[in-house]
């Protein structure tokens, strides 16, 4: 019983810095990844424009 409780804490322990780690990526990537969709419409715009010029 008292291993368990142990176990457990140690891996919710383990699991918090790679949760904060991974929140901190996702902070730092949004940005980036905002642009990139922006980018990508931007691009998706134009070829479909142009599709319709030809």
């Amino acid at each position: 019983m008292r291993l368990g409780l142990i176990e457990r804490k140690r891996t919710r322990g383990a699991g918090e810095p790679t949760a904060a780690r991974v929140s901190s990526a996702a902070r730092w990537l949004t940005p980036y990844m905002n642009d990139q969709l922006a980018a990508g419409v931007l691009w998706w715009e134009v070829a479909r424009r142009t599709a319709r010029e030809l």
